[in-house]
């Protein structure tokens, strides 16, 4: 009787009620503003209106609220909502704010699940790479990057965030993972950031006294041939690129490059068709192709 006392106390202190932990460590970024009007990137819940970013952590060293833990935790995800005359997009990238990683050799699943009926429900689509290439980032131009093999079509509420099924338990400095999220008291109590327990159940981070947002940002897909502005056309390639992008448009006299929050990273004038592109961080950027008082915006994505 004494055995199975024991595995019985072992058992439920893994799958500890998300109500009862108690919230801990909070490590802060430094504050950069999103500029929301740049490109098709969604900022989900009140994100757009944040006022600083951290990591929340549990107490007593049990590991990160938005990544692994020793709770048993398989996830983390936020609910981005449709207006009510939304037409249906496709994501074919995101922005995933990782903050904190070390460690590897298992597999980080990006995922974007239906939410349609206000429960988690179907994988609408899926990214998996593998930890150790989940790159950290203290700031939020260069957060990373994951690019979907499929454009995922949406026609109603979802959810985008991460499985972490297949990741062991947290020990500092030697395996974490971790998503940054806006500061607590900016999710303006809408309950969107979500957290996948050990048993399986969905359960709002609000539930702990936490209120924030994931500081995940879907980008909507556009076509290889998209670009139009004014009448101005520009076929720029290849998408993704890596050191180098090709305009055919002979009118094209200068090319703009911004990052997803909207700061300048490139500003040249062009000589020939190409445009050397090496010193640019992987990412997705938005291109401006500018010439004879036109131009056309590409979103474009950085290998």
């Amino acid at each position: 009787m004494k055995k199975l006392f024991t595995l019985l106390l072992i058992v439920s202190m893994a799958f500890v009620s998300f109500a009862q932990r108690t919230v801990g460590e909070e490590i802060e970024f430094d504050f950069t503003k999103i500029r929301a009007e740049v490109g098709d990137t969604i900022w989900p819940g009140n994100l757009v209106n944040a006022t600083g970013w951290s990591i929340y952590s549990w107490a007593e060293g049990n590991g990160h609220i938005l990544g692994i833990n020793n709770y048993g935790d398989q996830g983390y995800g936020q609910v981005v909502e449709f207006a009510a005359d939304e037409e249906p997009y496709a994501i074919g990238s995101a922005i995933y704010w990782i903050g904190a990683r070390t460690g590897g050799f298992a597999d980080v699943v990006f995922t974007v699940w239906d939410y349609s009926t206000g429960e988690v429900g179907e994988v609408l689509g899926s990214k998996t790479i593998e930890m150790s290439e989940v790159e950290a980032s203290d700031n939020l131009a260069e957060a990373f990057t994951v690019t979907f093999d499929q454009p995922i079509n949406v026609t109603g509420d979802y959810v985008i965030g991460v499985d972490l099924s297949d990741l062991a338990e947290w020990e500092e400095e030697v395996y974490e993972f971790a998503n940054v999220s806006s500061k607590s008291g900016d999710g303006n109590e809408a309950g969107l950031a979500l957290v996948k327990e050990g048993n399986g159940v969905w359960a709002p981070v609000l539930d702990n006294g936490v209120d924030f947002d994931i500081a995940i940002f879907p980008i909507v897909s556009e076509p290889a041939s998209a670009g139009l502005l004014n009448n101005f056309t520009v076929n720029a390639y290849p998408n993704p690129f890596t050191n180098e992008i090709t305009i055919s448009n002979a009118k094209v006299e200068r090319v703009v490059i911004y990052n997803l929050i909207g700061q300048e990273v490139m500003n040249v004038r062009v000589n020939g068709n190409k445009v050397i592109t090496s010193d640019l961080s992987s990412g997705v950027y938005v291109v401006s192709f500018e010439g004879n008082g036109e131009r056309a915006i590409r979103k474009m994505i950085k290998q």
